[in-house]
């Protein structure tokens, strides 16, 4: 790995190593899950789905709205879910994951009218 990269990275983990450090128990749960959604970007690209799968549904919960989550984020984790399940079903048809994306839009729209977002 180039010294610059190292460089860089040292910094970016002593960044977020102040930033986790700061924010407490249940900040650190919806800082470790937002750091999650960033990596699902690049899982999927990678086809990586299942690992993709797995990091957004154990975030899912932390932002939901009821346990202190800012609005609007636990309709933006599951809008990366409905893309994920679209991305996957685009690549392996067999999956199965178009109903799995359907299940999460009407899960969606009925916490629609239920939250402000």
């Amino acid at each position: 790995m180039p010294t610059d990269a190292v460089a860089i990275l040292s910094l970016c983990f002593l960044i977020v190593g102040t930033l986790y450090a700061s924010v407490g128990h249940a900040g650190a749960s919806r800082y470790l899950a937002v750091m999650a959604l960033m990596g699902v970007d690049a899982l999927t690209a990678l086809s990586r789905f299942a690992e993709a799968e797995g990091e957004l549904l154990r975030a899912e919960p932390v932002f939901d709205y009821s346990l202190g989550a800012p609005q609007g984020s636990h309709r933006w984790c599951m809008d990366a879910i409905i893309t994920l399940y679209e991305a996957w079903n685009a690549a392996e048809p067999e999956a199965g994951c178009d109903a799995k994306a359907n299940q999460w839009r009407q899960r969606r729209t009925a916490l629609a009218g239920t939250r402000p977002e």
